[in-house]
């Protein structure tokens, strides 16, 4: 062949210029310093260091906890961040869970941040003797409970908050609320 190219791991070190007809084997037996491909980011390096990088290469897959989605190792961090999708599953789940909050002897787990929202919602004000009077007969109606459980549940997960409305909607869980 009358082209002449030089091997790809010239930045490397190699200085040879070959035909391209010998490229390859001189590329793949021949070279002192063999270079090859990531094979997620397509990056050329010296072929000693592609386990190395490949293992954390920014390009690489992983998947996210919340929604199953492959996404570059890179943007995971971020992505599970500010992921809200949560499978209909997992939400019903949690909102069943979550029924038990509405019963007299429930305590909040100790997480401080959620535990001071539950608390300012459960004491906004000092009740008068009539004003709990009326608590405790709302507080046996079941479109109450529901009412108060999403509200826990909108509490725990603010993130998930669309998507736990969403659920709600889609699942008829709306109509209870009125």
């Amino acid at each position: 062949s009358n082209i002449w190219v030089r091997c790809q791991s010239t930045g490397y070190g190699c200085t040879a210029i070959l035909s391209y007809d010998t490229l390859e084997a001189h590329q793949t037996n021949q070279c002192e310093y063999p270079s090859g491909r990531c094979r997620y980011c397509e990056n050329l390096m010296l072929r000693s260091e592609i386990a190395a990088h490949e293992h954390e290469c920014g390009q690489k897959l992983g998947s996210c906890a919340k929604c199953n989605s492959l996404v570059p190792l890179f943007l995971l961090e971020q992505h599970q961040l500010s992921c809200i999708r949560f499978s209909s599953q997992q939400l019903m789940q949690n909102i069943h869970q979550l029924q038990n909050f509405t019963q007299p002897g429930y305590t909040f787990p100790p997480d401080p941040p959620q535990q001071n929202i539950a608390n300012w919602i459960v004491n906004m004000n000092n009740y008068t003797e009539e004003e709990r009077q009326i608590q405790k007969e709302y507080y046996n109606l079941p479109w109450y409970r529901c009412f108060w459980s999403l509200a826990c549940l909108i509490f725990m997960n603010p993130l998930a908050a669309p998507q736990i409305l969403l659920t709600v909607w889609a699942t008829g869980w709306g109509c209870l609320l009125g």
